[in-house]
């Protein structure tokens, strides 16, 4: 695989919506298009696969839309955390209201897109690395 240091052979990690030292989760360019991409969990052993194993499955244009305003509002909290004026976390109980039943929402939403497997999932063995500007995610895909 190439290294993170020449990342034209690298597709973009455009939407981070779990992750674990490297992302798990989140949306990335593939193939020409927009997917999701799920880290493959082995429950056998209790651990991520070993082969770094990831499911992908290519959006439409509506789930993308979802997975993008989840990514929004998460970053919108963070700002508002990090100046002090956040409440909690919008997935935990004690966060209430119209922002945080959205959040909830799709984060629910997003997250049965991930975990289904479609005509639309592909298997992949991927490598994911910061970008070498540190602003960003980037994945190198194979499929399996």
């Amino acid at each position: 695989m190439a290294s993170p240091e020449s990342p034209a052979k690298f597709d973009d990690v455009l939407v981070v919506r779990e992750i674990w030292d490297l992302p798990l989760s989140g949306v990335t360019l593939f193939d020409g298009g927009f997917y999701s991409f799920q880290r493959v969990y082995d429950e056998a052993a209790q651990g991520w696969a070993p082969n770094k194993e990831f499911m992908l499955q290519r959006l439409t244009g509506a789930e993308l839309a979802q997975f993008n305003e989840l990514h929004d509002r998460y970053n919108a909290w963070v700002a508002a955390y990090q100046a002090g004026k956040a409440g909690p976390h919008p997935l935990t109980p004690e966060a209430t209201g119209p922002d945080a039943d959205r959040y909830k929402e799709l984060h629910q939403l997003t997250e049965a897109i991930l975990f289904s497997d479609t005509d639309r999932t592909i298997r992949c063995t991927g490598e994911l690395a910061m970008h070498p500007d540190k602003t960003r995610y980037i994945a190198q895909w194979q499929k399996i």
